[in-house]
């Protein structure tokens, strides 16, 4: 659908305005009768968040796992930034 990982000019702030209508939606149809499957699909995106951050900032040198951890501190510092956040589905940790 995206190609996210990719995105090394945008900032975290443009992607979440691009990608939160269909979080969002996402949310509204799998989260009334398939959380498991809402889950798995969002765990999916916050890998290929990872990915992204882990191409845009040489901090992590390509470690995904350090690219998760900071992922988690933001989603804690600003949890309104991403749909899922919002709603209490956060990355996991490293």
């Amino acid at each position: 659908m995206w190609d996210i990982g990719r995105w090394t000019d945008a900032g975290i702030e443009d992607i979440a305005e691009r990608v939160n209508p269909a979080l969002r939606g996402w949310w509204n149809y799998y989260a009334a009768f398939y959380m498991s499957v809402f889950k798995r699909v969002i765990g999916h995106f916050n890998d290929i968040l990872a990915k992204w951050a882990a191409r845009k900032y040489r901090r992590f040198k390509r470690s995904r796992a350090k690219a998760r951890t900071w992922l988690r501190q933001l989603a804690a510092r600003a949890p309104d930034l991403l749909y899922h956040w919002k709603v209490g589905v956060l990355p996991p940790a490293g």
